[in-house]
């Protein structure tokens, strides 16, 4: 009986001694990363009609009664900007000769604008000037210069818009007359704006989409693009493989 027994109880145990022995692990605490630091910073400056973004900045913009300028970001990076007013143009931006890209901020700076009064917008570098309520001008003039963006509508007697680089406009609303400048591979996006005549000269690889009633006069050199929607009578002279297509 004893021989029987014996392989039945060593059986187990041999199995036993095969299986994988775990040891206790250590709870690894999670990484906590703080969020960065943002303010609020007022800036008290006269009063203006021209504005212009010379950093990297993201600036939404209001045309409203009581003027208002107000920066959000992390404290260090706002004590670097400065916000200056010279002939009636507010310029935002570092001092002059001094440059910082997106990753140059030690987090995303916000500017707040709000004029009573609008008669230029301008973008510098990699900045962006936003805007979702019509802007209300006799006279309007936007440019862009470097990699900026601009997104407005307007409702303006007269608009002129000025792209140089490789930045881009999205504009909408309304205006008579439309006089669209590109130099180099920008793009301006107006096919939302309606104009009864309207100029446009690129110089480069450039691009414009417009809506267009009565007359067009397309100027391009390079391989420049102009799109236009509506039935204007076109006026054309292009230097190079540049077009001008109805879309």
């Amino acid at each position: 009986m004893k021989t029987l027994l014996l392989p039945l109880l060593t059986l187990p145990l041999a199995m036993l001694a095969t299986l994988p022995v775990y040891q206790p692990v250590a709870a690894v605490a999670p990484v906590v990363v703080a969020a960065p630091e943002q303010t609020r910073d007022v800036r008290q400056v006269p009063a203006f009609t021209r504005l212009s973004l010379a950093t990297s900045a993201e600036l939404i913009l209001v045309q409203g009664a009581t003027q208002k300028v107000e920066l959000v970001g992390n404290p260090d990076d706002l004590r670097e900007i400065e916000t200056a007013v010279k002939d009636g143009r507010l310029r935002i931006g570092l001092p002059e000769g001094r440059w910082k890209n997106w990753g140059g901020f030690k987090s995303p700076v916000k500017v707040y604008v709000t004029m009573p009064q609008i008669e230029a917008l301008g973008v510098s570098g990699s900045g962006s000037i936003r805007a979702e309520q019509p802007l209300r001008a006799a006279a309007l003039d936007l440019s862009v210069s470097g990699s900026g963006a601009l997104r407005v509508p307007v409702t303006a007697e007269r608009l002129q818009a000025h792209v140089s680089g490789s930045g881009s406009m999205r504009l909408s609303g309304n205006s008579p007359a439309a006089d669209v400048h590109i130099s180099g591979s920008g793009r301006i996006d107006a096919s939302e704006l309606k104009t009864n005549s309207c100029t446009a000269h690129i110089s480069g690889s450039g691009n414009c989409r417009i809506g267009v009633a009565q007359t067009l006069d397309a100027r391009i050199s390079g391989s420049g693009s102009v799109y236009y929607t509506g039935s204007p009578r076109i006026t054309s002279r292009i230097s190079g493989s540049g077009r001008v297509t109805k879309v």
